[in-house]
C-alpha cells in the first residue's frame, strides 16, 4: 500500500478500526506492507546527505518509480518468497504505478498481480480548481523564491504541533472546525470527523518541491509528459 501526496503509512491506519483500509485487509486475511516514500517524515534519512541539502531533495516521481517501488516490492517479495503481490495506491501512490508500469512493462507485469488505483492521478491536465491552477501558473516563481533563495525544498514539512493547534482552535472556533470536517470528511459512514485531529497531526509529512513541480507542469501544459525538470529542461 503506498500513500498519496505528502502523507506516509499513517493515512492506512489512522481511521478507527472498523474503516482504516490496512485494517481492513488485516482482518482479511492479507499480508499488508506499508510503504512510505522518500521525504515524508518516516523516510527522510541518507547515507551521505542532510535533508537540509537542495541535493537531498532532488527526486520527483520518476524516481519513485524506477528506483522506489522495485526496491519495495523486491523486498517484500524476497521476505515472503511470494512470485507476485497486489498494489494499492493512492493519488500520487497511482502516479508511481503508472510511470513504472509504462517506463517498466515487463518488471510489472511480472511482479504485480492486481493494480487498485484510489483517487488516481495519470495527468493533472484538466484539474478544474482554480487556486490550484493559479498556483500551477506561478511554481517557477516559487521554485526560485523557495528553493533557490530561502533553501525551502521540503514544501509542507511535519508539523509536529498540529494536533495541540488544532484542539485550541476547535475550541475557540468551534464553527471553522466543523465547517472543515463537513467540506473535508463528508462521506457519511467513511470519512470520520471525530478523528480530524489525528488526521490534521500526521498530516503534513514532507514531500520534495519537485513532486510539486510535476504535477504543476503537467497543468500548465497541458498534457502528460515526462518531466525531469532540473535536470534536463528539454526533456
Amino acid at each position: 500500500m503506498v500513500h498519496a501526496q505528502d502523507c506516509d503509512m499513517m493515512e492506512w491506519v489512522w481511521n478507527d478500526a472498523d474503516k482504516a483500509n490496512a485494517f481492513i485487509l488485516a482482518r482479511a486475511g492479507y499480508d499488508v506492507w506499508l510503504a512510505n516514500n522518500r521525504g515524508n517524515k518516516y523516510s527522510n534519512t541518507h547515507l551521505s546527505m542532510n535533508k537540509k541539502d537542495k541535493a537531498f531533495w532532488d527526486f520527483y516521481q520518476e524516481d519513485m518509480a524506477r528506483k522506489d517501488l522495485p526496491t519495495f516490492i523486491d523486498h517484500i517479495l524476497e521476505t515472503t518468497g511470494l512470485e507476485n503481490i497486489s498494489y494499492v495506491g493512492h493519488s500520487e501512490g497511482t502516479t508511481q504505478f503508472f510511470l513504472g508500469a509504462s517506463l517498466m512493462p515487463e518488471y510489472f507485469t511480472e511482479k504485480i498481480n492486481l493494480f487498485v488505483a484510489l483517487a488516481p492521478v495519470a495527468s493533472t491536465a484538466n484539474i478544474p480548481v482554480s487556486y490550484i491552477r493559479a498556483a500551477a501558473s506561478k511554481i517557477k516563481l516559487l521554485e526560485w523564491l523557495l528553493v533557490d533563495h530561502f533553501n525551502y525544498a521540503n514544501w509542507f514539512a511535519p508539523m509536529p504541533e498540529a494536533q495541540d493547534g488544532i484542539v485550541l482552535l476547535c475550541g475557540l472556533i468551534p464553527d471553522v472546525c466543523k465547517w472543515a470536517a463537513h467540506t473535508f470528511l463528508h462521506h457519511e459512514g467513511v470519512d470520520n470527523p471525530e478523528r480530524f485531529d489525528v488526521f490534521m497531526s500526521n498530516e503534513p509529512s514532507g514531500q520534495s518541491y519537485r513532486t510539486f513541480v510535476y504535477y504543476a507542469q503537467m497543468i500548465n501544459h497541458g498534457e502528460f509528459r515526462l518531466y525531469d525538470y532540473g535536470r534536463n529542461k528539454n526533456q
